[in-house]
């Protein structure tokens, strides 16, 4: 009887670190910006300890949905340091830095078609954002709807922090996986 406590125990341990191990899926897509010279995406985390990204993606959709795999991004390197509750991981351009003087924690391969498409972080479930002229099916990752977003020219797309408990922290409830009522222009 002993032995057989000690392999549930054990086994207990082993299930309980595997679902801690899964440290980089309680995030979202907070804001999206695409244009010709420079395009950016940026997840925050809405716990700490989520940083653990590398191995992950960021995939990048033309308007019908088909993923443009030269532009998406699986994570390499070291993980962003910043674990904490609320911190954010920036994916840029180049360009990124000489327009908005930040440097991206990660390299986006390719700038982000202004005209239309869809991004989607590979947390479980997928979080994604739409825009402009996106008809595919991509969408269903996102509420089963078109965007609102039309085409991006100098704004960015932002997601609203007003669905959960406080008015400015990130939390699970201000995703409705309704871009309309997630995202804002700013």
């Amino acid at each position: 009887m002993r032995k057989a406590s000690a392999l549930f125990a054990g086994a207990v341990v082993m299930l309980m670190s595997a679902k801690a191990s899964a440290a980089y899926h309680i995030m979202k897509v907070v804001q999206v910006y695409a244009s010709s010279t420079a395009s950016y995406v940026q997840l925050q985390m809405y716990t700490g300890g989520q940083n653990q990204v590398v191995g992950h993606k960021i995939s990048v959709y033309d308007a019908a949905g088909v993923e443009i795999a030269a532009s998406s991004y699986t994570i390499a390197g070291t993980n962003p340091a910043n674990s904490s509750d609320q911190a954010n991981i920036l994916f840029g351009t180049s360009g990124v830095m000489a327009t908005f003087g930040v440097a991206p924690d990660f390299i986006l391969p390719a700038n982000l078609s202004p005209a239309g498409g869809a991004v989607c972080f590979d947390a479980s479930p997928a979080d994604c954002f739409t825009w402009g002229n996106f008809t595919g099916t991509t969408a269903d990752k996102v509420g089963g709807v078109t965007s609102p977003f039309a085409a991006f020219t100098t704004m960015a797309a932002k997601r609203k922090i007003s669905g959960g408990a406080s008015a400015t922290l990130l939390e699970a409830a201000d995703d409705n996986d309704v871009i309309s009522a997630d995202f804002e222009a700013v």
